[in-house]
């Protein structure tokens, strides 16, 4: 549509002659004397496709005549009939089309988590409590950082199952459970999960009693620890078959996890 382009320096600005016309344009009552984005042939040709004010320092063109963007870029064109406060209006419009696409980019991503969070709980057969079924014991204190709670939805615990933890921990080992406790040099904080995470004493929203956190190999070891027992430096896992049995029967917590 235009041809002959040439451009000189005015200012900070390039004042343009385009040898040619923008056919959309609309007729200006008032011509710039200082220099025009298109030439306008003598200033007796008004139906030209923009005209720079110099007063201003902007380039106004007619809405589809793109070729002065071209040139100047277009964070300094203006488009030939917008006055200053719709210009300004049209640019809040914008940026608030921005931020609500961001907003929904940034609630898509975090429902995406939730989704995500909720298919690896349901995987893990977690007790969605308000820990979503895991507690670090003591999240200040070394080695009670390191043991995690997660309690298990179900009330029996099936001795033929391999429970897994969540992505980074290993279902822990008797023996692994009380050589960290020997490590302690303070008390990891409160109960295992006894009136933790929204639960009642040892029932989450009035499910059924939830007594033992197990091991790897409780099987043969006998081995766990109760929800309502506190932690301390040297204390070990009690070991006991009939609680074990217990556990088999209805009053399974969960089991012990900690970091690989």
């Amino acid at each position: 549509m235009c041809e002959n382009v040439s451009a000189s320096t005015k200012g900070n600005w390039k004042v343009v002659n385009y040898n040619c016309r923008c056919p959309d344009a609309k007729q200006i009552d008032s011509i710039s004397s200082s220099g025009g984005c298109l030439r306008h042939l003598n200033m007796q040709d008004k139906m030209h496709g923009g005209f720079y004010d110099n007063d201003k320092k902007a380039c106004y063109i007619a809405p589809t005549c793109n070729v002065c963007e071209s040139v100047y870029g277009s964070s300094n064109i203006r488009v030939w009939g917008l006055s200053e406060q719709a210009a300004k209006k049209a640019k809040e419009v914008k940026e608030k089309a921005k931020r609500a696409k961001e907003k929904a980019k940034q609630k898509a991503k975090q429902k995406a988590k939730e989704v995500k969070e909720k298919a690896e709980l349901t995987r893990l057969g977690a007790l969605q409590d308000r820990c979503n079924g895991q507690r670090l014991l003591d999240k200040k204190v070394p080695v009670c950082n390191r043991i995690m709670a997660l309690a298990l939805a179900s009330p029996k615990f099936d001795p033929k199952k391999t429970y897994a933890c969540p992505q980074g921990w290993k279902w822990m080992k008797t023996s692994e459970f009380d050589a960290s406790l020997s490590k302690l040099t303070q008390n990891c904080d409160g109960y295992v999960y006894f009136n933790r995470c929204g639960w009642k004493g040892n029932k989450w929203a009035g499910g059924p009693h939830k007594e033992y956190f197990l091991f790897s190999d409780s099987t043969s070891t006998d081995g766990y620890y109760s929800a309502g027992s506190r932690i301390h430096a040297g204390n070990k896992a009690t070991r006991n078959p009939d609680h074990l049995n217990q556990a088999k029967a209805k009053y399974f917590a969960g089991i012990f996890c900690t970091k690989r």
